[in-house]
This record gives structure tokens, sequence and C-alpha cells, in this order.
């Protein structure tokens, strides 16, 4: 068994990629829809264009990225498990620890600081559209370093060394009973009753399993290539007929109480937790499409993955969220023209994308001047 941990430029794709996901995910999720359905925002912006009680298929387009955020989650947990279950008790928990703490320490202080030179550079009107961002936002933000360093910390004590001791068809087993629990609504429901979460958490920890899984045994390498794809489209169409069943419900609803208030479009019905089945599937097909990518080792896409948990950071805070709400009138825009609404969904991604490894590379620099000048700190 190959057990060497080089970075695989497949991976490291697929890194970007998933960061890619979740930057739509939040955009639609924290920009998109609530200037479909918040009064506050149809007001500010006067663009109540999808107030009629009919099935609107350009809002399929948004219902069909929202899960996106869950599934790259999984993926970043499965590419964790694939590279780190086979090293057993060989990872570092403290270079781990170093790099998570570090990182969030320097993205609260960047933000801190931003946010200060934007209220400065903004007029009195403009201040609304800012909120403020605080360094103890390193406590308070950014729920995936937490959930990441406990199933990294797991797998380095203990689970690791169990996962690499079993058999493929104990460990497909192991794979299948907790999927099992997970999705099954009473054991499921037990699950979070016992700790607000926890099922999350354990949704994480089965992307892990399998990601070892995957490195051990390669179990889909028999699948052919349309087989991975037309489940996909299977999960599109789910994902659209389960939006389209409860938005005519939503406007029968509607009618029927005698539609004497105004109509808001039916949103986030998308919005599944990460032990969806939606979520877990696509994380399933898209890990195995790149795992098949065969491409040389790319000095450049390594590099551009490394930056992704930056990203993650500069982007996913109330600072950012709340400016993108009065950022761009995306409603307008996606009833005026959907094409340009996409375009400019996915440019807004990449750019984001961009500007987290800028600051990143500010990250690494200061890092490195730090230890330039560790002989003025420290004897």
């Amino acid at each position: 068994m190959n057990t060497k941990t080089e970075r695989e430029s497949n991976l490291e794709l697929l890194r970007i990629f998933s960061m890619l996901m979740i930057i739509l995910h939040h955009l639609v999720y924290h920009c998109f829809f609530p200037q479909l359905t918040d009064p506050v925002y149809i007001e500010y912006f006067g663009n109540d264009l999808f107030t009629d009680p009919i099935f609107s298929k350009r809002l399929l387009i948004p219902e069909f990225i929202l899960p996106f955020g869950k599934v790259a989650v999984i993926i970043f947990m499965m590419i964790s498990g694939y590279f780190l279950v086979v090293r057993e008790g060989k990872i570092s928990l403290k270079k781990t620890a170093g790099k998570l703490i570090s990182q969030i320490f320097f993205a609260a202080c960047f933000l801190t600081i931003v946010s200060s030179l934007c209220y400065a550079l903004s007029s009195g009107d403009q201040t609304q559209n800012l909120t403020p961002a605080s360094v103890s936002w390193f406590n308070d933000e950014w729920w995936f370093a937490g959930f990441y360093f406990l199933i990294v910390t797991a797998g380095a004590i203990f689970l690791n060394k169990i996962l690499n001791r079993m058999s493929k068809e104990t460990y497909l087993t192991s794979i299948l009973v907790l999927f099992a629990v997970l999705s099954l609504d009473f054991s499921g429901t037990l699950i979070n009753n016992i700790a607000q979460g926890l099922r999350v958490f354990l949704a994480g920890l089965l992307g892990y399993m399998w990601g070892g899984y995957c490195r051990r045994f390669d179990p889909l390498k028999d699948v052919r290539l349309w087989t991975l794809f037309f489940l996909m489209v299977l999960l599109f169409a789910a994902t659209g007929l389960s939006y389209y069943n409860a938005t005519m419900d939503h406007i029968n609803s509607y009618i029927e109480s005698g539609a004497g208030y105004t109509f808001h479009q039916l949103a986030y019905t998308s919005a599944w937790y990460e032990y969806g089945i939606v979520p877990l599937g696509f994380s399933v097909i898209f890990f195995e499409l790149f795992r098949r990518i065969k491409i040389k080792n790319s000095a450049l896409i390594n590099f551009a993955a490394t930056a992704s948990f930056m990203v993650y950071l500069v982007h996913d805070n109330p600072f950012v969220r709340n400016y993108w709400r009065y950022a761009d009138d995306w409603i307008s825009l996606m009833h005026n023209n959907v094409i340009l609404f996409t375009a400019k969904l996915f440019g807004r991604a990449i750019l984001t994308y961009l500007a987290g490894v800028i600051v990143w590379l500010l990250y690494k620099g200061i890092l490195w001047t730090l230890r330039k000048m560790r002989p003025l700190f420290l004897k």
C-alpha cells in the first residue's frame, strides 16, 4: 500500500473547487436569498420582481448551488482522510494546531483593521452597510476550524490506527453503519439531542473515513465514468423536483389564505445539513471524479490550494457578508439576464478566492519577517 503523502495536484485542484463551491454557497445563502425574501432588502433595492405567486425556473439556479457548501465541507474531510488515515500516528497535532491558530488570529486582526479603515473612509449613509470586525472573532467565528481539528485529532490519537487494521469488509460495514445511524430520523434525532452539532461532526467523520477507505481499497474503481455523471444528474433532478414541490405547496398555501399579503418566493429549501443524502451523494461523486483526473504535479495548483483556508477565513464573516448584501442587486440582475447573473456569481467567487490568496501571501510575508526578527525578541 502506498502511504506517501506528497501533494497530489488533482486533489489540490479539488480543494480549490471545493472552496469555490463554499463561496458560491455563501453568496447565494447570505446575499441572494435575503434580497429575495427579506422586506428590508426588497425595499432598499426596490426589486420586488419575484413577488408574483408563480414558479420561476430561474430560481432553480441558486437552489442548485445551495447544497454545494455542505458538499465542500464533506469533501475537505474526505481529502484529509485520504492523506491522513494511512499515516496513523505520524500526524503532528502541534503543527496542525499552530497553523490553524496563527491563520485565524491573523484573519481576525486583519479584518478588524480593514473594517476600521472602511468606517473611517465611509460617509454616514454608507456605514449601515458595514459590520465592525473584532479580534474576538478568533473565538467566535469560523466553526469549520474547530470541526476540522476535532476530527483530525480523533484520527491522530486513535481512529487512524483502528481504521488501518480493519479488513475491507469491516471498514465498509463501519461506514455503512455510521451512514445509517446519521441518516435515519430516529437515530439522527437522538444524536442531535445528545449534543448540538454532534450529527454534523459525525458526518464529517464519515467523510474522513470514506477518504481513508478510498485510499486503501479504491472501492469505486469499477464504476464507469458515465455512471458517476448519471448519478450526478439524478441528484440535480431530485433537488429541482424537491424545490418545485415545496414551491407549489407554498404558492397554494398563499392562494388558499386569501392572498392578503405580499407574496415572497420560497427559499433555502436545498440548504440541507452535511449528513443529508444529497450533499453526501455529491461529495462522493466529486471526490471520485477528481481522483480520476490524471495531471502532472503542478506547483501553481498546489500553491493556490494551500491558501484555501485563508480564503475561507477572509470571506466567511459578518463584515464581508453584510457588505455583499448591499454591494449588488442580485435580484434585478437575475430577472433581467440570467446568463449575466450566473457569470457574475461565478466571477465574484473567483475574485474572492484571488483576494484570499493575496491575504494569505501577506500572512506568509509577515511570518517570514517575524522569523527574521526573532533575535530581537528572544535570546
